[in-house]
């Protein structure tokens, strides 16, 4: 591809250097399937002048490379239309198949986004198709192969990192304006490189918005929301001080710098960092520094340690990684915490919970149901009142009560039963004066600190089971008639067990050491017997 300024010169110029090439290497360019493009503002003649001289043909679109539209024009969503129809087509072929939502969870977050991973790295994509695409992985993790399925919790909960109470989720937009940041930091970092050369205006030197939006590309304007985005998080550090500006760069991190009211911002709008360092980097000019600057920002910049070295650049520092460079992942989380207010969402009790959640050696399905039960997010009957499904609230247990988690885990017969025969320490059907949130966070928090989350035959294993069995249970007295009884809570404590051994024994554990000794030991749980 070659850009040039169109004129009778720079034509023969770019034929010559065709016809070189085809000379050097043998090879032969096929100019009936090349093409070239003009800008808006070349007369039609001189187009067909320029084409006759160039033996090419014309085209007002260059089409796409890499299943990426290079040219962008008029409405942005019709181009990125082929982003939605891969997500589409991708979850379709494994509608046939039964999927596990932990699986899905994997699924989305590697083959989905891998997907179209090369689109949200090139090209700012609308907000519009990014919606789209958050809602149609949503609803395949929630979602069956036949459509059935209820979204029990909105997306932001779902984007929510897992030590905050979500499920890890990527958002698509946020994915999309952090590797856009990562491209920007790198033209930043690196101006030697060819797209630095190609895109050299930066938002704070150049002002790029003098010359318009309709000059600029939709790659540029990508390009220059996600240098403002960095904008706001990077700082520079103090080399020479001769490429930072007082007022136009952020070089004192977390304060911004306050001028005495005596002085003019006019004539220290120029003001670079290199004037206000001794020579051979001795140090700062105190006095100089205290009659700018009110004494609290003079303070600060005193504090600022100097590098020795003279010939030392300044450079842009990222202060979420240790290393200073920026990577996508510090930019996520940034931006995800900048979206979603995160400090009051959970409680301190609630935030261990999540902490130790994943962690825990238990199958994945049991994890992902704790989660649902902490959000109130499984199929009750009172739940399914609230949105229409169901006419009645009543427990089909206990046939009268009213079914919420609560009820269904602590205080029906059935889990009065299952709590008994399980001969867990301690008192879990207990403490009714807690929410059941509470009361869930409570328990396991606590029995991690007594067991251990590695401890495979803890009674945390016990405690999970236990409410696995009483849901086991009452989704088979609702869809299969299956009257809970003594015995079949017996049963199913057991299977439960028996299915936390298999998964520990089968390597499928993520947490397990390999080389650990500890491997291969027998799980043993002990059960009242039925009456």
């Amino acid at each position: 591809m070659f850009f040039f300024k169109v004129s009778n010169n720079s034509c023969h110029a770019v034929s010559g250097v065709i016809n070189r090439f085809c000379n050097v290497s043998g090879q032969i360019v096929n100019l009936q399937k090349s093409f070239v493009k003009f800008s808006p503002n070349i007369f039609t003649e001189k187009q067909q002048e320029f084409k006759h001289m160039l033996s090419m043909p014309s085209t007002s679109n260059l089409g796409v490379y890499l299943g990426v539209p290079v040219d962008i024009q008029s409405s942005k969503v019709q181009h990125f239309t082929p982003v939605l129809d891969k997500v589409t087509k991708a979850i379709s072929s494994w509608n046939h198949l039964t999927i596990s939502q932990p699986a899905k969870l994997l699924i989305i977050n590697t083959t989905l986004l891998g997907k179209i991973l090369h689109y949200l790295s090139v090209f700012k994509i609308p907000a519009t198709v990014c919606n789209k695409l958050d809602s149609l992985m949503a609803m395949f993790f929630w979602k069956d192969g036949y459509g059935k399925g209820i979204h029990w919790k909105k997306r932001s909960v779902l984007h929510r990192p897992k030590k905050l109470g979500g499920l890890g989720l990527r958002s698509t937009t946020i994915l999309n304006d952090t590797l856009l940041m990562k491209k920007a930091w790198r033209i930043k970092q690196h101006p030697q490189i060819l797209l630095s050369k190609i895109f050299p205006y930066s938002r704070l030197s150049h002002h790029p918005q003098r010359l318009g939006k309709r000059h600029l590309s939709w790659g540029h304007k990508g390009l220059l929301n996600a240098e403002a985005l960095l904008q706001q998080r990077y700082y520079w550090k103090v080399g020479n001080g001769c490429d930072i500006g007082v007022i136009a760069h952020k070089w004192i991190p977390g304060h911004t710098p306050l001028f005495r009211d005596s002085i003019n911002l006019r004539e220290v709008r120029d003001l670079r960092v290199a004037q206000l360092i001794l020579p051979n980097n001795q140090g700062w000019k105190n006095r100089k520094i205290s009659s700018l600057f009110e004494p609290s920002t003079a303070r600060y910049i005193k504090s600022i340690e100097l590098l020795f070295s003279t010939t030392e650049r300044d450079y842009r520092y990222w202060p979420p990684t240790k290393s200073g460079e920026y990577s996508v992942k510090s930019g996520y989380d940034l931006l995800l915490h900048k979206q979603h207010d995160m400090c009051s969402m959970t409680s301190t009790i609630d935030l261990a919970l999540f902490r130790d959640l994943w962690g825990l050696r238990i199958m994945p399905k049991w994890k992902l149901f704790i989660w649902k039960l902490w959000h109130n997010g499984i199929a009750t009957t009172s739940n399914l009142t609230q949105r229409g499904v169901n006419n009645s609230t009543d427990s089909p247990i206990c046939l009268n009560d009213h079914e919420d988690v609560h009820h269904l885990f602590r205080a029906c017969p059935l889990a009065l039963e299952a709590w008994e025969q399980s001969g867990l320490r301690g008192d879990p059907q207990g403490s009714f004066h807690l929410g059941f949130s509470n009361w869930l966070s409570d328990w396991i928090v606590h029995y991690v600190k007594e067991d251990g989350a590695r401890d495979s035959n803890s009674n945390l294993a016990k405690f999970i089971g236990v409410l696995w069995t009483i849901w086991v249970l009452r989704n088979g007295q609702v869809f299969r008639n299956n009257r809970p009884t003594s015995t079949s809570i017996a049963v199913q404590l057991q299977a439960s067990a028996q299915q936390h051994l298999l998964f520990l024994q089968s390597g499928r554990d993520p947490t397990r050491n390999p080389l650990d000794p500890h491997n291969h030991q027998v799980l043993r749980w002990s059960t009242r017997a039925a009456r």
